[in-house]
């Protein structure tokens, strides 16, 4: 008797997970004669764990430069925000970076992830985080 309710509930669907919708990467805006990419997403596991997924392509793709990706939680008791995981990655050309996945603490309330870019030549640093999301 329960057999035939059970297939009715899965050919109708009720049984499939809700579709997660997956935050767009947080990117930087420049003005329309640089043509510098920065970019950076927060990646979220299980058993609240984050890293930073971050892109770097500068104006001048020859020129030597560094890419900074990391998270960061804030507590409600303490206003400055503790980086928990990070990377740097150096070297000509679009640059990619992803952490290691960082354990936030169980007091946390928001987590982000920033990213910095800049070349060796020019004294411009570019800088971009996603929006404060809660955990």
């Amino acid at each position: 008797m329960l057999k035939p309710l059970l297939v009715a509930v899965f050919l109708t669907g009720l049984l499939t997970p809700a579709a997660t919708a997956v935050p767009a990467p947080t990117c930087l805006e420049p003005p329309t004669s640089d043509k510098t990419e920065l970019c950076v997403e927060l990646v979220s596991y299980e058993g609240k764990e984050f890293a930073a997924d971050g892109r770097f392509a500068s104006a001048t793709p020859t020129a030597p430069a560094t890419l900074r990706v990391f998270v960061q939680q804030r507590m409600d008791m303490l206003p400055r925000p503790i980086t928990i995981t990070e990377k740097t990655v150096t070297g000509t050309g679009e640059l990619k970076a992803l952490t290691d996945p960082g354990r936030s603490i169980p007091d946390v309330r928001t987590v982000r992830a920033c990213a910095y870019g800049w070349t060796d030549i020019g004294a411009q640093r570019h800088e971009v985080c996603t929006p404060w999301q809660g955990v």
